[in-house]
């Protein structure tokens, strides 16, 4: 199985809102931006944690800023509300459906802040090699 990396999951969430047909802008441009527009934020809750020899424990806050035309709170609900039904009951990231938790919005100054965490398991391949049937030292 191949890990899921952060780049999986910006293009998987990238992917889902591209059919509303709302540009999404690199977290880099800071201004001069047209409205409307998603921007994606990906960020981690804790580090990768190592559970046992070779599972992984992922965990982080997806973030996805909206910053609508008319820039008014009933917009930015139903928007929120759009959001909401396009990542449940889950985010098919590679191989894997990734179920989002504590799905949360809010409409600050006219742009909606809409998060959820995603909480994964990985397990890394460990490349098996055949036991050494016989093993020569010299010595000096």
């Amino acid at each position: 199985m191949r890990l899921i990396d952060l780049v999986d999951i910006k293009k998987a969430i990238n992917d889902l809102l591209k059919d509303t047909g709302i540009k999404t802008i690199d977290n880099s441009v800071k201004e001069g931006f047209k409205r409307p527009s998603f921007f994606v934020q990906i960020l981690p809750i804790n580090g990768t944690d190592l559970l046992k020899s070779n599972t992984y424990e992922n965990s982080y806050m997806i973030e996805i800023n909206y910053f609508s035309k008319e820039q008014t709170q009933l917009d930015n609900l139903k928007m929120g509300d759009t959001l909401k039904k396009k990542v449940l009951p889950y985010i098919n990231i590679k191989n894997r459906k990734l179920t989002p938790r504590n799905i949360r919005f809010e409409d600050i100054d006219g742009l909606l802040s809409f998060k959820f965490n995603l909480k994964w398991l990985d397990t890394a391949e460990i490349k098996e090699y055949p036991p050494m049937e016989k093993l020569e030292i010299e010595m000096e």
